[in-house]
């Protein structure tokens, strides 16, 4: 199996992950894809949620509100303010305290499915502070 490595940054740390068999993520131009040995490639992500792949597992969920985006060498690069990480793209959406899905829709969000971010339940946050903010979920 052809695997490449993500390297997660945000302001307070980074994070390398081994093994990676598949990206998709988003920029003004689309969702794209990406595999082992793709082309050189940089981009900006648009805020929403991206999803990787180890292995054979199931795909894992990151919300973050854009970034810069980087493949060079087998290696993808995420440099972003924060992000959350998790396997469970609906706990991405939840706060404690709020409903998920509560936030309102409007401007920018066509199906209407904006939920609160925040470290709910299973979240992985790499800030102290509940992320301000919305995250669109999409399925």
């Amino acid at each position: 199996m052809r695997t490449f490595t993500l390297e997660l940054q945000d302001a307070a740390h980074s994070e390398r992950i081994e093994g990676v068999t598949g990206f998709v993520g988003e920029d003004r131009s689309g969702q794209f894809g990406i595999r082992a040995h793709h082309e050189r490639m940089m981009t900006l992500l648009s805020f929403g949620l991206a999803r990787f792949c180890v292995g054979e597992q199931a795909w894992e969920f990151l919300a973050l509100p854009g970034g810069l985006l980087h493949f060079a060498d087998n290696t993808l690069t995420i440099a972003t303010s924060h992000y959350l990480r998790d396997t469970d793209p609906e706990r991405l959406g939840e706060r404690p305290g709020r409903a998920a899905g509560a936030g309102g829709g409007g401007g920018g969000d066509p199906e209407g499915e904006r939920a609160p971010a925040g470290g709910g339940a299973g979240a992985q946050a790499v800030e102290d502070e509940p992320w301000p903010g919305t995250m669109t979920a999409r399925r």
